[in-house]
């Protein structure tokens, strides 16, 4: 039990962490405000509708952009009691290069939860030796990865993500009904799209929106209004996926092309997008079970983090 260690997921809108003593991911929403730090998560986003404090999200493209102890704190609430005793480390993932600053940072943050050691884990190492091509579509980044003989052939991190969709539907909304929306609510209605066309559905959906008049009012569609917004970013990424896929040479590409590709992520189980990745690449597409907490469940069930 001393060799296990909690894994933390900081996502632009997720935070999450494995616990190893219960082998179960614990999470709260990445923000808090600004004049009330200690307020996060749902509790943050109810009370900013309230009054004159403003969300903020800490974590952006794998960066610390604000204090996120108040996260970190709320998420070990969660964490069984008698952690310190049985759970000394820590592990933070990275999907990109690790970074020694970073990971002083983060060993810093941790200091008050009397860890032994923290340390940052590469996320997206080979699974095994089989020739592949991951895929995992976060809020702030999408990582494309190949590996082969559990060798990182290539890497790039494309910063056309979950967020430039909640982007492009504001903008959508703002054009038609002359309204601003929060980043927030533009995320939610993302996520009733997709839900939405998923089943065959077009039911209309509706959102608080601010008006010329610095008025609140409420503004209807359908759900398929927003499907013009959300499909060119999607196309965007499929075709990044194929430029990054075709760059290392056709051998590469029809060695990592064989097997189905791997789609991670919170994104990955958005409406249209794995049809779109299997037109554009000609190759099966795998979504696992829980794409949003895959990584962090199989690094924390099956790995030991690096320290």
């Amino acid at each position: 039990m001393f060799e296990s260690s909690y894994l933390i997921d900081p996502g632009a809108h997720m935070t999450r962490m494995y616990d190893p003593k219960t082998r179960s991911v614990v999470s709260v929403r990445s923000c808090r405000l600004a004049k009330r730090p200690q307020v996060v998560g749902e509790k943050a986003l109810e009370q900013s509708w309230q009054g004159d404090d403003r969300l903020i999200y800490p974590f952006n493209k794998e960066k610390i952009k604000a204090d996120p102890a108040p996260l970190i704190k709320d998420l070990f609430t969660q964490a069984p009691a008698d952690r310190y005793l049985l759970v000394p480390r820590a592990g933070v993932l990275s999907y990109g290069p690790l970074d020694e600053e970073r990971e002083k940072e983060w060993q810093r943050l941790m200091r008050p939860f009397h860890l032994s050691k923290v340390s940052l884990v590469p996320a997206l190492e080979p699974v095994d030796s089989t020739p592949a091509f991951h895929i995992h579509a976060g809020a702030s980044l999408i990582h494309f990865i190949t590996t082969s003989d559990q060798q990182v052939l290539d890497y790039h991190a494309l910063p056309l993500a979950g967020l430039k969709i909640d982007e492009a539907i504001s903008r959508e909304i703002t054009r038609v009904f002359q309204c601003l929306i929060s980043s927030e609510d533009a995320c939610a209605l993302k996520e009733a799209v997709s839900n939405a066309l998923k089943q065959g559905r077009n039911p209309v959906l509706s959102v608080t929106g601010l008006n010329q008049h610095n008025e609140y009012v409420q503004i209807r569609f359908r759900a398929a209004d927003l499907w013009g917004c959300i499909e060119p970013v999607l196309r965007r990424i499929t075709h990044e996926a194929s430029r990054f896929v075709c760059r290392k040479g056709p051998e590469v590409m029809e060695q990592v092309l064989s097997h189905p590709v791997l789609l991670t992520g919170g994104l990955a189980s958005c409406y249209g997008f794995s049809d779109l990745l299997k037109q554009s690449l000609h190759c099966e597409i795998q979504i696992p079970d829980n794409p949003d907490i895959w990584v962090l469940e199989r690094l924390g069930r099956h790995k030991p983090a690096r320290h």
